[in-house]
């Protein structure tokens, strides 16, 4: 059988509240090596582990920031990167949320465990490229979701105000996402929220497009929140991009066909879509990758491109 290696960060939000996904003993019982991982800098010494050992599958047990930790130290670690199951064991599971296992963590670990005693996980496999987001000093990080904009504000209301209560969780983001627009169709053109930051977004070899955004996003994943995907351009590249001036024109209006995917003529102008190879974006104020906040240099661009693709398992 294919050897298992699981990362269990003890601080991710849902095993932080409700335990590990994976139960050592049951991985234990499976033959698979499990070591909780506190820290970053704990992690190449347990990748370079798992490499040793042959490992096949490393079971991220976690949330966004751990994928991405593990994803960034398989290239050192292992000649040929391994296969990821990433769990929903975070506070907000992007990742998880678009390619990870359904049901329960504990149901989908067994369910990993008796398909790796057959040959071959080709039908339960799907890849994505991660974001590769280069500074302007060089320096790079890799994620799967970039925003700025009304996704910043939003993330210290749902910070905040939402996630110190009951709802850590997607729920908890689903809640600063309505009260985001709230906000905005409240405070209507002339609020803070509504005149957006201050911005230039180029898309591959495009003209740039510069002045005040509401929203950008880029990702690579098909699935968001709720299995939203508000993207609908076409283009040659892997990153879906969302672009909306500011002020946003008849929000209340777009919202519907925002959720959909189904923009209307009159939204052209202002509510932008398509895919690309590679986006550049200058902005002043903050931006996030996978829901944590992202290191600028105010001023200086940050290039976006899809990097090489990830191998990721759903059984």
């Amino acid at each position: 059988m294919t050897p298992i290696g699981v990362v269990s960060n003890p601080a991710s939000g849902r095993n932080r509240r409700a335990g590990f996904g994976v139960d050592p003993a049951a991985a234990a019982a499976a033959g698979a090596l499990h070591r909780a991982v506190a820290r970053v800098a704990e992690l190449p010494a347990v990748l370079a582990e798992f490499a040793r050992a042959g490992v096949g599958v490393v079971v991220v047990d976690g949330g966004d920031g751990t994928v991405r930790a593990v994803l960034a130290g398989l290239g050192q670690a292992f000649a040929t990167p391994p296969a990821i199951m990433a769990l929903a064991s975070g506070t907000t599971n992007l990742i998880a949320g678009d390619v990870g296992p359904r049901g329960g963590r504990a149901q989908a670990f067994a369910r990993l465990v008796a398909r790796l005693r057959c040959p071959g996980l080709d039908d339960v496999t799907v890849e994505r490229a991660p974001l590769v987001v280069e500074r302007g000093d060089g320096t790079t990080e890799i994620g799967f979701f970039f925003g700025a904009g009304a996704l910043a504000f939003g993330t210290h209301l749902t910070r905040r105000h939402i996630e110190r209560g009951r709802f850590a969780n997607t729920a908890g983001t689903v809640l600063g996402i309505a009260a985001t627009t709230l906000c905005l169709l409240a405070g209507g053109r002339g609020s803070r929220l509504s005149r957006g930051v201050p911005m230039t977004v180029t898309r591959d070899d495009l003209p740039a497009v510069a002045g005040p955004r509401f929203l950008m996003l880029a990702t690579t994943l098909e699935r968001l929140v709720l299995g939203l995907h508000p993207f609908w351009g076409r283009g040659p590249g892997a990153i879906n991009v969302l672009d909306i001036a500011a002020p946003p024109p008849s929000f209340a209006c777009a919202v519907p066909a925002l959720l959909s995917a189904r923009p209307r003529a009159w939204m052209a102008e202002a509510y932008r879509s398509a895919r690309a190879a590679r986006v550049t974006v200058v902005l002043e104020h903050e931006a996030l990758l996978d829901g944590e906040w992202l290191r600028l240099e105010p001023g200086r661009p940050l290039s976006i491109r899809a990097g090489a693709p990830v191998r990721f398992v759903r059984p």
